[in-house]
């Protein structure tokens, strides 16, 4: 520290987001303790669907087959794959808002 500043500890928020909106950031969820990657999504049709869609795609391991010979193994996530890269996850800020229905 320097000259004898106080380090102050990052404080994690729950997410919240807009109507037609979906939001993912670094963040504490309500009921949990430890931060993570959190998901909120405000009021408009099938959002929670749409929600769960983007986290699956960033966070999620696939299978791959395994050259050569049998079996599989897993590719690691698009979060885990930045990790490795040396980026701040807890930087990560992801935000999408529905489209205007066309008349």
């Amino acid at each position: 520290m320097v000259d004898g500043a106080k380090r102050k500890a990052k404080r994690y928020r729950t997410p919240t987001a807009k109507a037609g909106e979906i939001k993912i950031v670094y963040g504490r969820p309500d009921r949990y303790n430890n931060p993570d990657l959190c998901v909120a999504w405000g009021p408009g049709t099938d959002m929670r669907c749409t929600a769960s869609l983007m986290m699956h795609a960033i966070t999620e391991k696939t299978l791959r087959p395994k050259f050569p010979g049998p079996g599989y193994d897993y590719e690691p996530s698009l979060v885990d794959e930045l990790e490795a890269r040396g980026f701040d996850i807890t930087t990560l800020r992801i935000s999408i808002m529905k489209k205007e229905p066309q008349s």
